[in-house]
C-alpha cells in the first residue's frame, strides 16, 4: 500500500517546466531478516540492484528482494 500511495502522489505532481511530461519512480526494496547478518552497505547494495532492475520498466516500478 505504501508504494502505491507514493506512486499516486508522484503522478499528481505538477511542474510547469516539464511541459506535460510526467515524473516516474523506480524503487529498489530489500528486506533484512534479523538474523541474516547483513550490514547496511550490503543491504543498500541489494536495494540498488533492485532499483536498476525497476529502471528496465517504463513508468513507475518497484522490485523487491528479500535476503536469503
Amino acid at each position: 500500500g505504501i508504494v502505491k500511495r507514493l506512486f499516486h502522489r508522484v503522478e499528481h505532481i505538477c511542474i510547469p517546466e516539464l511541459s506535460g511530461h510526467k515524473i516516474t519512480v523506480s524503487l529498489g526494496i530489500a528486506f533484512k531478516k534479523e538474523d541474516d547478518g547483513l550490514d547496511f552497505d550490503s543491504l543498500y547494495h541489494k536495494a540498488d540492484i533492485c532499483t536498476y532492475e525497476s529502471k528496465k520498466t517504463t513508468g513507475n516500478a518497484y522490485t523487491i528482494l528479500e535476503s536469503e
